[in-house]
C-alpha cells in the first residue's frame, strides 16, 4: 500500500477500511469484493459496508452482476464527485440544523429571558407613583457632586426640592432647569434660587414627551408622559416614572437635554 497516499485519503475523511480498499482497486480495472478484502487486507464482513460508502462519495462504481465488480473512479474526478458529495451532505446538515435550531429557539426563548443576568427593570427601575419620583429626585440632587439637569413644564415642584437644590448649589452644584411649557416662567424661579450656579432657560425646541431630573450625568429619574393631544403639558393620560442608573441610557438621555440647552432662550446668567 502506497502510505501517503493513504495517509491523504484519510486527512480528506475516507476512514480506514474505505481508504485501504481504494488503492488496492486502483491496482486492476475490476476487482470483486473478494479480491479487494484480500488486497486491501479488510475482512469481508466488513467491507461490503465501505465499498457502498465509496460508492456513494464518488470514489468508486459498482457493476451489478453475480458475482459484483467494483472499478475505481480515477482520482481527479472522484475528488470531485466528492467534493459534490460533501457539499450536499453539508447543505443537507444546515438545513437540519435550521429546522431543529428553531424548534429549539421556540422552546427556550422565553426560559433564556427569563433567566437574563441584567433584567430589563435592573436597567430601567420603574417607579410605582409620581411622589416616589419626587423621592426619588430629591436623593439624587442631595447625593450630586457635579451638576443636575433638570427638564420640567413650569418647574412647579420646586418648592417641594428647594433646600436641596440650595445645598447643592452651595457645594457648588451646576444647576440647570430647562422650562419646556409656553407657560413657564423662567424669570420667578430664577428668583427663587439666586445663585451663580442656579441656571433657568426656557426651551425653544419642539415638544417632548419626558421630564427628567439627572445628577453628574449618572443617574436618572424619568416620566414618560402620553397625552390624548400630540403637544400637551397637563392631563396626560398616562405617565410612568423611572429610575436608571445604566450608563448608557443616563447619556443617551443627558446628551438630549445638553442639546436642548444649547438651542434654548437664555435668561440672566443661563
Amino acid at each position: 500500500m502506497d502510505k501517503r497516499s493513504y495517509l491523504l485519503l484519510r486527512r480528506i475523511g475516507l476512514t480506514d477500511y474505505e481508504a485501504s480498499a481504494y488503492l488496492a482497486l486502483m491496482i486492476k480495472t475490476r476487482m470483486t469484493a473478494k479480491a479487494v478484502s484480500r488486497k486491501a487486507k479488510v475482512p469481508i464482513t466488513r467491507l461490503y459496508g465501505s465499498l457502498d460508502s465509496l460508492s456513494e462519495k464518488g470514489f468508486i462504481k459498482a457493476y451489478p452482476g453475480r458475482p459484483r465488480f467494483y472499478e475505481a473512479i480515477p482520482p481527479d474526478k472522484a475528488i470531485q464527485l466528492y467534493m459534490d458529495y460533501k457539499r450536499k451532505e453539508f447543505e443537507k446538515n444546515l438545513s437540519k440544523i435550521k429546522a431543529v435550531g428553531e424548534e429549539l429557539s421556540r422552546e427556550v426563548e422565553n426560559n433564556y429571558w427569563k433567566e437574563l443576568r441584567v433584567k430589563p427593570e435592573e436597567i430601567m427601575k420603574p417607579l410605582p407613583s409620581l411622589r416616589a419620583a419626587e423621592a426619588e429626585t430629591a436623593k439624587l440632587i442631595e447625593g450630586s457632586e457635579d451638576s443636575v439637569y433638570v427638564l420640567t413644564a413650569v418647574f412647579g415642584w420646586l418648592h417641594k426640592v428647594r433646600s436641596y437644590v440650595e445645598e447643592a448649589v452651595n457645594r457648588g452644584v451646576e444647576f440647570r432647569a430647562l422650562m419646556l411649557s409656553p407657560e413657564a416662567n423662567p424669570k420667578n424661579v430664577r428668583r427663587n434660587v439666586p445663585a451663580e450656579n442656579f441656571y433657568v432657560r426656557s426651551a425653544l425646541s419642539a415638544w417632548y414627551p419626558i421630564r427628567c431630573t439627572i445628577a453628574d450625568r449618572r443617574k436618572a429619574v424619568l416620566i414618560l408622559w402620553a397625552s390624548t393631544n400630540k403637544e400637551t403639558f397637563w392631563n396626560p393620560i398616562m405617565f410612568k416614572p423611572y429610575l436608571t442608573f445604566h450608563p448608557g441610557v443616563v447619556g443617551a438621555i443627558s446628551d438630549m437635554f445638553e442639546k436642548m440647552w444649547n438651542e434654548s432662550e437664555r435668561l440672566g446668567n443661563g
